[in-house]
């Protein structure tokens, strides 16, 4: 069913208008004094839902957003305002129950006094102000009928775009704008994500919950703690903050001091997961690109952009579970030619929200590997030797050269990094991979011969901090081995899989040289072990002793000649401009071979998640195959496509993309050959792979 919003012009009114369209649900809506296209004009002073002028048959509910709510205004102009906020809505309220359309009335946590916070639904209402009067009055109305109602407490609503004049924005604005702000440290609210507030809308509509809810955010704040946090958190230096008594200012009506709400009765009827101010601010902190290279400090350029995105290891429990999302765009280095992520998840977002994710490596290459790294050190096998790992990624290796006759070792989470959390995964290692704290463990557990780090320096979200405290562990005249995926197959062949929110760098065998040999390390040994999809890449290198000096744009230019940047640069803006194409010849093939059956994708992994988020491909693609019983029944992160088991491929599916690492395609094959026996196809999201999507520039 459809769904009419009366003050679509407004700011929450236009939101819901514009997330409805974005989650393709009819709804119509209205505008009073600010025409807006597409709005249909309707006034509380004469409320008729005739003047619509639409099937009212089709509409379940009707969100009521008008409503003036210039707050001093419904003191100074008490007859007028009352006329349009009270007598109106109600007559509009009685038209709509005539019709059988459920009103959602937006309130206010004005209704109550601010002499306690942390108000819930139960709470006595004891509004201040007359906008609060209004609203009370509208709440008893509804609340005193027994017909269906929905009462929808909001907070200080706001957003983090930065294209309107709500709370966080004009902080931010008045900041940057070098003001002085003056900001009362004793009134206390619980400001709201809009976002939020139109998620919680949309699930009150179709799970057909009816009631009062308070749909705020948890927690409360001064606007003085409001205004500190912004500034602090978004590194704004221009601007004064003084903080003030709400008396201080002269207002024509009263103002309540601590209307902060629970949220807890909404929440535990629906599992909703609120946006907190923190996380908004980081949210906008995060939304802001990265300019700077994180080795050379160069201008970033060619850019890619991923929009929104989710956590692609946060597999939702539930359909309508609520996500977080934040920017995502891959930029490179117009100096040094390094890619990397300009907007880039929080790390504190990219921990696990499940305890049985695990990543694996490849590792048929650390025979070899252990081979030669005994071979280039010629350490002695014996006690005194030591080598350490960073990660569990660095396990296997150590036990290998433990079998030599090696001293290993490795950081622990909690002892050596004091990380109490056992979910959590490389990205707080390398949060915690910092010169100070690796010197407390060196002072404790003495330098190391060689310290090993694979697959996790492209997570760094500082990479000079992250090799300065690889150094802090070493021995002079000891090793660095760090091994990192090599990406430059990827963006020859058009592998946007490869993006992946994790991995902050993206390294080519040339760029990966120059990073190590621009932080003061002398390069002893280089291979670069080939896989199917992406090849390891392996250096060690001697601790000189010597000192980063990338801090010089010209010592960092010299690093790479100009005809090796030129084709980084050429390889990386063909990758950048081709994905809409590639996304255009991969939905051609999908609905050319659709053949009225479901189409599935094998794999429920961050390449799946990937390959269906960034080309956007989620209309096109039925359910995502997994075996593992942890996956199964649950749905994937943005797309929310059902993840099922492999029983699916005998159901009317006809066409099977792969989205597993290629060196595990034939096994999978292999033990789905009844798919295939019956007529199934397979094919590979890779292009390396000798199941490749037959396109064109593959």
């Amino acid at each position: 069913m459809a769904i009419i919003i009366f003050g679509a012009s407004g700011f929450l009114g236009g939101k819901l208008m514009q997330y409805f369209a974005n989650a393709k649900k009819k709804a119509v809506g209205t505008y009073s004094n600010t025409k807006k296209e597409n709005l249909i004009k309707f006034s509380l002073e004469k409320p008729e839902l005739k003047a619509l002028r639409i099937n009212l048959k089709d509409y379940s509910h009707a969100i009521i957003c008008s409503s003036i709510t210039a707050m001093d205004k419904c003191k100074t102009e008490a007859d007028k305002t009352y006329k349009i906020n009270v007598v109106g809505t109600k007559k509009l309220i009685d038209q709509l129950w005539s019709k059988g359309i459920t009103p959602i009335f937006i309130s206010t946590d004005y209704v109550f006094d601010g002499k306690k916070g942390n108000y819930t639904e139960e709470d006595a209402r004891k509004p201040v102000l007359e906008y609060g009067r209004h609203k009370k009055e509208i709440e008893e109305y509804l609340m005193s009928s027994k017909k269906k109602y929905i009462i929808v407490r909001t907070a200080k609503l706001y957003s983090i775009t930065g294209d309107d004049e709500t709370i966080v924005n004009s902080i931010i604005k008045d900041l940057k704008e070098g003001k002085e702000l003056r900001m009362a440290s004793d009134q206390y609210l619980s400001p709201t994500y809009v976002e939020d507030a139109c998620k919680a809308i949309e699930l009150i509509i179709d799970k057909n919950i009816i009631g009062t809810y308070n749909v705020c955010s948890d927690g409360r704040i001064s606007r003085y703690e409001l205004a500190k946090a912004i500034k602090e958190t978004l590194g704004i230096t221009t601007g004064k903050i003084m903080p003030c008594s709400l008396n201080d200012f002269k207002f024509q009506d009263n103002r309540p001091l601590d209307t902060s709400m629970s949220n807890r009765k909404f929440k535990e009827l629906t599992n909703f997961s609120f946006t907190s101010i923190k996380e908004a601010i980081t949210m906008i902190k995060d939304m802001q690109k990265i300019t700077e290279c994180a080795l050379c400090k160069g201008k970033l350029g060619g850019s890619l952009e991923l929009g929104r995105q989710a956590v692609s290891n946060h597999f939702l429990i539930r359909k309508d579970y609520k996500e977080k999302f934040h920017p995502l765009a891959l930029a490179q280095c117009t100096e040094c030619g390094l890619v990397q992520l300009s907007q880039r998840f929080p790390a504190e977002a990219l921990k696990p929200i499940h305890d049985w994710i695990v990543y694996l490596e490849p590792e048929e290459h650390l025979d070899k590997l252990t081979e030669d790294i005994i071979k280039k050190t010629q350490l002695k096998p014996n006690l005194k030797t030591r080598f350490i790992g960073v990660s569990s990624k660095d396990d296997s290796l150590l036990e290998r050269l433990r079998k030599k006759g090696y001293a290993t070792d490795r950081l622990d989470l909690k002892k050596d990094l004091g990380v109490d959390d056992e979910k959590v995964g490389v990205e707080t290692i390398q949060d915690r991979m910092k010169p100070e704290i690796m010197k407390r463990i060196a002072d404790n557990k003495g330098l190391f011969d060689v310290v090993i780090a694979r697959h996790i320096l492209e997570h760094a979200y500082n990479l000079k901090e992250f090799i300065s405290a690889m150094k802090t562990l070493v021995k002079p005249k000891g090793y660095l081995m760090i091994e990192v995926p090599d990406c430059a197959h990827g963006f020859a062949r058009l592998d946007y899989p490869i993006i992946w929110e994790e991995h902050t760098l993206y390294f080519t065998p040339e760029t990966f040289k120059n990073t190590i040999a621009s932080n003061g390390l002398e390069i002893k040994y280089y291979n670069a072990f080939e896989y199917a999809l992406e090849n390891s890449l392996v250096i060690m290198a001697q601790n000189t002793g010597k000192k980063s000096d990338s801090k010089k744009k010209k010592n960092s230019k010299s690093r790479i000649k100009k005809e090796i940047l030129k084709k980084e640069k050429d390889a990386f803006n063909n990758y950048c401009k081709s994905k809409d194409k590639r996304k255009e010849e991969i939905i051609k093939f999908i609905t050319d071979n659709k053949q009225d059956a479901r189409i599935a994708v094998l794999g429920a992994g961050h390449f799946s998640c990937g390959f269906i988020n960034y080309l956007g491909l989620k209309d096109y693609i039925d359910i995502v195959i997994d075996d593992n019983p942890n996956k199964r029944g649950l749905y994937m992160p943005m797309s929310r496509t059902p993840i099922l088991g492999s029983e699916e491929l005998q159901r009317n599916i006809k066409l099977c993309l792969l989205g597993v690492n290629p060196r595990g395609e034939e096994n999978v094959i292999a033990r789905y050959k009844d798919f295939v026996t019956k007529g199934g196809m397979f094919y590979s999201i890779f292009a390396n792979s000798r199941h490749a999507l037959p396109l064109k520039d593959k």
